[in-house]
């Protein structure tokens, strides 16, 4: 009897050898396959994805209204960068309105340079109306067998291309500390600072008057907010990015060269822990004959 229940022991120790075996070699064959479909998530959330300006701004000056003043020339070039000492705070919908595309020279009939504003919000709502960014190709090209191919990119769009992403900022609804929304174009990186911490300081913004496009696109929520039909708040500056384009991308691939080595690491970890759970049992497994 004693031997019967040993032969039974071993060898029911036997098959859950076999299955733990049969485990490891699926775990270590999906590994790779993981770790290849995270890498490619990783390549287009680095380089497609991540707003650059997110760290760009971390070493980036505040420019304050003496540093506007002091402008020869002003076309609305600073929008978009981080607001400084000086800059006019907008509270509410009355002040955001009586807002002036230039500001008016003392004295004079003469307007001067973009008057621009900051606030803090704690409530942006991205939408799917998009403006291609200031120094980005208008065309695309391509080869396949059939011959070159050439795709034409949009000034405005609704939904992008996924690889095209980068290339756009988006439009949002942003609250004025009265709680009403304006339309802005902003960049990312302030939605994901937003989402981060529930409220963020705007960069400079100034009026612009809306295009024949914008208005089309963003008439449902005019109607539904409320808001002003003859103007965007302009808070990305076109300049900016024609000069930043190739930082930008350094920027990004620094982020996919540090998320790869932290994914590697990793992996790494996950495949010695496996080894070592998958070592323990076969020791028990062992002990148990």
């Amino acid at each position: 009897m004693r031997r019967r229940v040993f032969v039974e022991s071993k060898d029911l120790n036997y098959e859950k050898e076999r299955e733990e075996k049969a485990l490891g070699k699926i775990v270590k064959k999906v590994l790779p396959f993981l770790g290849a479909v995270l890498f490619m998530a990783d390549i287009y959330f680095s380089l497609c994805v991540f707003p650059a300006n997110l760290i760009l701004d971390l070493f980036c000056d505040k420019v304050s209204q003496a540093d506007l003043d002091r402008l020869e020339y002003d076309y609305g070039q600073m929008a978009g960068y981080p607001a400084g000492e000086g800059i006019p705070v907008v509270h509410t919908k009355e002040e955001y309105e009586a807002l002036g595309w230039y500001k008016k020279i003392e004295g004079s009939d003469e307007l001067g340079g973009k008057e621009y504003i900051t606030f803090e919000t704690d409530s942006l709502i991205p939408l799917d109306f998009y403006r291609l960014r200031g120094g980005v190709e208008l065309t695309v090209h391509s080869s396949r067998r059939q011959g070159a191919v050439i795709r034409y990119r949009k000034s405005f769009e609704t939904s992008p291309y996924l690889t095209d992403r980068s290339y756009y900022n988006r439009c949002y609804l942003v609250a004025l500390p009265d709680g009403n929304y304006v339309l802005a174009w902003l960049e990312d990186a302030y939605y994901w600072k937003y989402r981060m911490t529930g409220r963020v300081q705007l960069p400079l913004g100034c009026k612009e008057s809306m295009t024949a496009n914008e208005k089309e696109a963003m008439a449902p929520y005019i109607r539904e907010y409320g808001l002003d039909e003859r103007a965007i708040l302009m808070m990305v500056s076109e300049e900016r990015d024609e000069q930043n384009k190739n930082l930008y991308f350094l920027v990004q691939l620094g982020v996919l060269v540090v998320s790869s080595v932290l994914m590697l690491v990793l992996a790494v970890a996950v495949e010695k822990i496996v080894d070592k759970v998958a070592s323990a049992r076969k020791t028990k497994v062992i002990h148990n004959y």
